[in-house]
């Protein structure tokens, strides 16, 4: 119900009467008065690093009857990963964190990267890397000449895009110079209930993820037994090793460095 910058089509919101708008609410007046000067309640939520949706779900805890307890757990929770996380980062030498690029597009020579006050530039840094995109603005385009420049360690590649993945990549002659290609260490992000690059209820997962992928020799907690508590406890869902495979994009990745390694499931006779 909202069309390019997240400008909202008024008439398609009111003709669904909710109860609530969710609206983001960094991004201008112009997104969040046009859904107000109808006298729907608008909840605006602050984006830029991916330690704020802990807020959010609070806050959709409150606004939704009878739910504040459950989005107080699932924040609390939420911020005790990213505290374990962080301390862990903090005490791994700049020298042995990975330099690493997420691409938002990739479109010919035309990659879009996150920058600065973005999810995944949060995601990365508290997982342990360095990303070369960091004084970029936003998500901003750059051609092959500056991912070359940049030569990361690491490339993570997005799920809206059919066509990336780490074997597009790995066949693009115009990326043959690059580290991340060389050492195949290109992974597309796992997709569960949402997208794990974007900051969700699932982002404790996806930082562990990276951080399996950043510093394969951290003793980590198995994430596959996470992500089988995490499904039950968020959804109900009792996760088979098949649905697991097909949420960490087994298949995408196998060919990739340390993958097989980190998040196969065990053989069973």
């Amino acid at each position: 119900m909202s069309g390019e910058n997240f400008v909202p089509n008024v008439e398609a919101i009111l003709a669904t009467r909710p109860d609530i708008v969710v609206q983001w609410g960094d991004m201008g007046n112009a997104i969040v008065d046009p859904i107000a000067r109808t006298g729907l309640p608008v909840l605006t939520l602050r984006y830029g690093d991916s330690k704020l949706a802990a807020e959010w779900l609070r806050l959709l805890g409150i606004v939704l009857t009878g739910r504040s307890e459950r989005g107080h757990d699932l924040a609390t929770h939420f911020l005790e990963v990213y505290g374990e996380i962080a301390r862990a980062s903090a005490a791994i030498p700049t020298t042995h964190k990975p330099k690493v690029v997420y691409l938002h597009r990739t479109q010919g020579n035309s990659f879009q990267v996150a920058g600065n006050k973005t999810g995944p530039d949060s995601d990365i840094r508290l997982a342990g890397g360095i990303n070369v995109a960091a004084d970029v603005p936003g998500f901003a385009h750059v051609g092959a000449e500056q991912l070359l420049d940049w030569a990361p360690d690491v490339v993570l590649l997005n799920n809206v895009e059919k066509h990336a993945r780490p074997a597009t990549l790995y066949a693009n002659p115009l990326l043959a110079g690059l580290p991340a290609v060389k050492q195949k260490r290109v992974y597309v992000y796992p997709q569960g209930g949402f997208r794990w690059e974007a900051p969700s209820q699932e982002s404790p997962l996806a930082w562990r993820w990276l951080q399996a992928l950043f510093h394969p020799d951290l003793n980590v907690s198995p994430l596959r037994a996470e992500m089988t508590t995490a499904y039950r406890e968020l959804y109900g869902h009792e996760a088979s090793q098949t649905d697991l495979d097909t949420v960490l994009r087994m298949a995408d990745n196998a060919d990739s460095l340390y993958y097989r390694e980190k998040f196969a499931g065990k053989k069973t006779k």
